[in-house]
């Protein structure tokens, strides 16, 4: 990925992606003028994890991720989303699941 097509404000959902790639993680990817969009499953599966970065999301202000799915107990006794993760936190939680999911196949 060349740098310049990053979206300013929005580099840490770019590493994720380029993480997952990197690991060879199916996942979906849109952009829209206001977020980016991570969806984790892809291929018609039902979305595991929906990971979004930009305007309005909780921690995009200081460069952070915000996901639905893959919550802790007390993150989903809290709130249906979480914020204000980097693209470390999330990748563990994909990859955690991701290998889970391959020992079962």
């Amino acid at each position: 990925m060349v740098a310049n097509d990053i979206k300013p404000g929005r580099e840490e959902i770019y590493r994720l992606k380029e993480m997952l790639e990197k690991d060879g993680v199916p996942f979906d990817w849109k952009e829209s003028a206001r977020v980016s969009h991570l969806s984790y499953p892809t291929m018609g599966k039902k979305r595991v994890c929906s990971v979004i970065q930009g305007t309005g999301t909780y921690g995009g202000d200081v460069g952070r991720l915000e996901i639905m799915g893959l919550l802790t107990e007390k993150e989903m006794a809290l709130d249906r989303v979480c914020g204000w993760l980097t693209a470390e936190d999330v990748h563990g939680r994909i990859m955690a699941h991701f290998k889970s999911a391959e020992e079962k196949k």
